[in-house]
């Protein structure tokens, strides 16, 4: 696909603003714009997701990839950052009220801030779904985007920008979200395969736990860009999360890398991944993996992980996620013990996770056993392509 970013529609939508599409120009002319106070400047507060689309030659058509899982995920990443209004009451409230009086006996007066009088955002998750595929729709029928290049990537992002009161723009500060106004926007944008072979990992010498990485947050993502930067700046691809219960001495327990899930293929027939359990992202190229895996009759297990278990026994592996695909991964690198672990990237399960997955994106021909399942998720986007 080619893009023409002078064409480009943008979706934007807060408080001051009814949703609707606006190019570069009008986004400015409607005063929509971001300064150096808006929070997620500061403070990370953002969520976003991220959905492929293609262009199916045969159909001649458009699909977005897997939109049934990105778009409630989207939704539950809102809640949890307090872009809409969460599910559950905050987790300490019930724990302060039983020790009220205790507070009281201090002479401290606790204040229980009205939920209902803050503003979030109302969408529903069919909002989310039509939208992102409103979206997709106005740039393919603007001349954005076109069927020709790289595949189309569509970025929901949602957060909570500008600070008014009583009308007024007050340039604050703070951690505290949800005095600022909400907003979410889509964009579309093209972009080609995230990670390229060879794929060469390196584990992050320092144990991290961190339970918002299983959000799709911007926060989670600082730590990330850090740690790519360094693997990269070294020659590697990326870098392989760990934690441990005992730093630095103990069994080290594997999570991520710092965009992507990684899957590990253990002898003939068996895939083993970290479970959700673990702080890392429920990825959507995860859940479809595992589900390929199944029906291609692999054993599948997903559980707790040690890196010793992978130095020892792992003879491939793949990491998995929306931008990445599934890609074969090269060698395994820990610092710590000064090894590296070089893996089959041409193992036969490895190339056939990495190949059933090409085709079912772009709607080829998969094994009889994956058509059902690559079928259910596209989803078309119904636009009139431009001559």
């Amino acid at each position: 696909m080619q893009f023409n970013l002078e064409k480009a529609l943008f979706y934007f939508h807060d408080p001051q603003h009814p949703g609707d599409y606006y190019n570069k120009d009008q986004l400015t002319q409607n005063g929509i714009f971001f300064n150096i106070f808006d929070f997620p400047l500061h403070y990370a507060g953002d969520i976003f997701e991220g959905e492929r689309f293609f262009f199916d030659e045969l159909q001649q058509q458009f699909f977005i990839w897997a939109l049934k899982h990105h778009a409630p995920r989207c939704v539950s990443s809102m809640k949890a950052m307090y872009i809409m209004k969460p599910d559950t009451p905050a987790p300490y409230i019930d724990f302060v009220k039983r020790h009220l009086s205790e507070y009281q006996a201090h002479g401290i007066e606790i204040k229980f801030p009205n939920i209902d009088e803050i503003s979030f955002y109302q969408g529903s998750e069919k909002d989310v779904r039509n939208i992102i595929l409103e979206t997709a729709k106005r740039n393919i029928e603007s001349g954005h985007v076109t069927p020709k290049g790289d595949p189309g990537y569509v970025r929901p992002v949602a957060g909570r920008g500008k600070r008014f009161i009583n009308g007024q723009y007050d340039p604050a500060l703070g951690l505290l979200s949800y005095p600022f106004e909400w907003f979410v926007a889509v964009m579309v944008a093209p972009w080609g395969a995230y990670a390229k072979p060879p794929v060469n990992v390196i584990v992050h010498p320092e144990p991290i736990y961190e339970p918002l990485r299983r959000v799709k947050a911007q926060a989670n993502y600082g730590y990330g860009s850090k740690s790519k930067n360094e693997a990269v700046l070294s020659g590697l691809t990326d870098v392989l999360l760990t934690h441990s219960h005992q730093p630095y001495t103990g069994d080290r327990y594997i999570q991520e890398l710092t965009a992507m899930n990684i899957i590990f293929i253990v002898g003939d027939k068996k895939l083993v991944t970290p479970y959700l359990k673990e702080p890392i992202l429920p990825g959507v190229t995860r859940l479809y993996t595992l589900y390929m895996g199944r029906k291609l009759g692999y054993e599948v297990e997903e559980r707790r992980v040690t890196l010793n278990e992978v130095m020892e026994k792992c003879r491939a592996a793949v990491i998995v996620g929306t931008a990445t695909g599934v890609v074969p991964v090269d060698s395994i690198a820990d610092p710590i013990t000064d090894k590296v672990l070089f893996l089959d990237s041409k193992h036969k399960i490895a190339q056939e996770l990495s190949s059933q997955y090409k085709a079912s994106v772009k709607g080829e021909e998969v094994y009889a056993p994956l058509r059902e399942l690559r079928d259910s998720m596209r989803t078309p986007i119904e636009a009139r392509i431009p001559n």
